[in-house]
């Protein structure tokens, strides 16, 4: 599997960024937001971070909204496209004949896992807009561009997301020749990964829960691992890519160093994509509850990215 397979492989994976690029500006929001997982925003008409208004719906209004709609259109985002690079390093490695390690497949299905949890996560929440169908014909970016204009998104994602997934490459490329004493090093790097994965999960779906009852709809959530952290989610989308990244770094040192610049590379963007938007929204909501005294005295017993411990 040589170094090509890896832009390649993310060639086809960036063409799914595309689509998801498409599908943001249906829902008039960012590339960013939509790969954060979660909106975070109260149940009705409310803004997204965007300063753009969407509504929602419950689960029996949005099988009604499918039933009665003329077209569904349904495209992969970034979720699904994270698992797409995972199964496509496994059906090389397969192809290869070689003997794949339990490890090594615990590092691809981690990705897997994570990436059809999200991709169908975002599904479920795009279906709860009521307002989905008539955002999407008038936001102005969900207009037919060029296939020119188009390039760039689709080289630049699949460039993201080849780099954020190398790891998982190198891995499975050299996975029987790393030395047992690095062994540690991978189990550790494959547990964050799932246990990161699991986080954003349980976070999503606290959330979503909180957002759908009575007080949820005018208040903040601290419900759950909202008690002590602000944005667990954020937390658990690092922790997984952090997990990813040391679970591949014995196969790194392996291959030679040219394999850290694309891993680190990706790890960078999403580091600096998840602090930023801890930050913005930390700003976001201090504008809207900031006068009311039980959400300082949550503030100030939470962190905003790691929990604060009483």
């Amino acid at each position: 599997m040589p170094l090509a397979l890896l832009l390649g492989w993310g060639d086809l994976v960036g063409m799914r960024a595309g689509a998801a690029k498409i599908m943001c500006d249906g829902m008039n929001r960012s590339l960013p937001a939509v790969i954060l997982g979660g909106f975070g925003t109260e149940a009705g008409a409310v803004q997204t971070s965007e300063g753009l208004e969407h509504t929602e719906i419950q689960l029996d209004g949005a099988f009604q909204a499918l039933d009665d709609a003329q077209k569904v259109m349904i495209t992969p985002g970034y979720g699904l496209a994270v698992a797409s690079a995972a199964l496509g390093v496994l059906a090389m490695a397969s192809a290869s004949g070689a003997w794949i390690p339990a490890l090594c497949l615990a590092h691809v299905f981690g990705a897997v896992v994570y990436g059809l949890r999200l991709g169908g996560f975002l599904y479920w929440r795009s279906v709860t807009w009521s307002e989905w169908g008539k955002r999407a014909q008038n936001a102005p970016e969900a207009k037919a561009k060029s296939i020119v204009a188009k390039i760039p998104v689709v080289l630049l994602c699949s460039l993201l997301y080849a780099c954020m997934c190398s790891p998982i490459l190198w891995h499975a490329k050299v996975a029987n020749a790393i030395p047992g004493g690095y062994l540690p090093v991978v189990i550790t790097g494959v547990g964050m990964q799932w246990l990161g994965a699991a986080l954003e999960a349980v976070a999503d779906h606290q959330k979503s829960a909180y957002k759908a009852t009575d007080a949820g709809k005018t208040r903040w959530c601290d419900a759950g691992v909202y008690a002590r952290c602000r944005h667990p989610n954020y937390l658990g989308e690092l922790a997984f890519w952090f997990g990813t990244f040391l679970a591949g770094v014995p196969a790194m040192l392996v291959a030679g160093a040219g394999s850290f610049l694309p891993a680190a590379l990706g790890l960078v963007f999403i580091a600096k994509l998840m602090t930023s938007q801890c930050g913005k929204q930390d700003e976001k909501q201090a504008g809207r509850y900031g006068e009311q005294k039980a959400y300082r005295e949550w503030v100030a017993n939470s962190g905003s990215l790691f929990p604060k411990m009483a």
